[in-house]
């Protein structure tokens, strides 16, 4: 039970892809191929590029002894490419595969999309792909351009006007999956279904979690960072702002409870529902011999759980001191305009446990910074989130850009500053 008689489709069968609009003629970087194949069986075929399904060509139902064609718009992305026909065995049929082909595309289009660069951040695993769009100037307009992970919109109606170019990053979790980046671009007043870019990427695995801070009484030495986190058992937090987690704490049975952080020890959940904090230890606050409880709290809609006790002790010793901890990334939100007098969250990465502090400068000539985003911990899936507001103002600008850093702390060293992430806080329109 396979498929036979694979191949594409030669010269002169195969033609650049050209759309029209408002009559004028739109070339894109796609050669359309048609993949001509033969079942010895009833299958399900699709067509899968790098190893991915394409999305674009239609799943057909191929019958037996039949020969069918499956429409194929390969991208001109300076690289080439591999297609084979895959039946997935869940759709009533059995499973099958094809041997591959490579295919390529020579067509030049209105908007180039090229993989300029990779990356990766080896506290988390992410890795990061680098798109430069170009704007050829084949038709002289502006025209707009969006890029997807795994059919996702990541990013949309980039601007590119004649003869311009600009690059965007695309994050890929460490997940262990096949991803595909494609990029698409708008013809007229909607975006081709056709990609302009079709790059694979294997995830790396995700880092191993720092360990669970559930069991007995814990000992640490004056000077370490204590890592308190969700256990891997809890149920996560929802995200929808109903939820969140009060952490305190108290010398030995005293009952005496203060909360931990700057936050009045309030944690919010991160984007999976999972929350981290810090304790930074010190001779003046957690002298040696010293005995604490801390307990949290789980609290939705203002209504709280029952409370979680954890012990630890400090210890006498030398801190084995780590390297300088790994610099964090803001990631999002990029290119963002905010209303002043309102919040808006920042995203990034970083090594798990991290406790990162930010700043706020000034990028206008203008603008008072008014506030810093909120100390935060990096979660355990190398993940973060903080929250920022700015205040409204009545000035003779009606705009201001703050841009916004951070560096990691963790036993008492800390890591150079991060990417700078600039936000427009637009004034209210009078």
């Amino acid at each position: 039970m396979s498929f036979s008689n694979v191949a594409i489709d030669q010269d002169p069968g195969t033609f650049c892809l050209v759309y029209t609009s408002n009559g004028v003629l739109m070339p894109l970087p796609n050669r359309v191929h048609s993949v001509i194949l033969k079942a010895s069986v009833k299958h399900n075929a699709q067509l899968y590029l790098d190893g991915v399904k394409f999305t674009p060509s239609p799943s057909t139902v191929v019958a037996s002894g039949k020969t069918i064609q499956i429409r194929l718009p390969v991208p001109n992305d300076s690289r080439h490419h591999f297609v084979k026909v895959v039946d997935p065995g869940n759709l009533g049929t059995a499973a099958a595969t094809s041997a591959q082909i490579e295919v390529w595309s020579d067509c030049a289009g209105v908007v180039t999309h090229l993989v300029s660069s990779t990356s990766q951040n080896t506290a988390t695993n992410e890795q990061f792909v680098d798109v430069l769009m170009t704007n050829t100037g084949r038709v002289s307009q502006t025209f707009y351009s969006r890029l997807k992970l795994d059919g996702q919109t990541i990013v949309s109606d980039i601007s590119l006007t004649p003869g311009a170019s600009t690059t965007r990053r695309i994050t890929i979790p460490a997940d262990s999956k096949l991803h595909a980046v494609s990029a698409e671009v708008k013809i007229g007043s909607s975006y081709s279904a056709d990609p302009a870019l079709w790059y694979v990427v294997q995830a790396l695995d995700a880092p191993a979690p720092p360990p669970d801070p559930s069991g007995e009484a814990s000992q640490f030495k004056v000077g370490e960072t204590i890592i308190v986190q969700s256990a891997s058992t809890s149920t996560p937090l929802a995200t929808d702002g109903s939820e969140w987690v009060l952490l305190e704490i108290s010398p030995r049975n005293a009952n005496a409870w203060t909360p931990v952080g700057t936050e009045a020890g309030m944690i919010n959940p991160q984007a999976d529902g999972t929350w981290s904090s810090t304790i930074e230890t010190n001779t003046s606050k957690f002298p040696v011999g010293s005995q604490w409880d801390l307990r949290t709290r789980r609290f939705r809609d203002y209504q709280e759980s029952e409370e979680k006790r954890h012990i630890f002790n400090m210890i006498t010793g030398s801190v084995t001191q780590i390297s300088t901890p790994t610099v964090p990334v803001i990631v999002s939100p990029l290119n963002h305009s905010q209303q002043g007098g309102t919040w808006v969250k920042l995203t990034g990465t970083g090594k798990p446990g991290s406790r990162l502090e930010f700043r706020t400068q000034r990028v206008t000539a203008w603008g008072q910074t008014d506030y810093t985003p909120m100390p935060t911990t990096v979660g355990s899936n190398g993940k973060w989130e903080t929250l920022v507001y700015a205040k409204k103002r009545d000035d003779a600008h009606d705009y201001k850009i703050l841009g916004y850093s951070c560096r990691a702390s963790q036993n008492g060293l800390f890591s150079a500053y991060s990417n700078r992430l600039d936000i427009t806080w637009r004034n209210p329109r009078r």
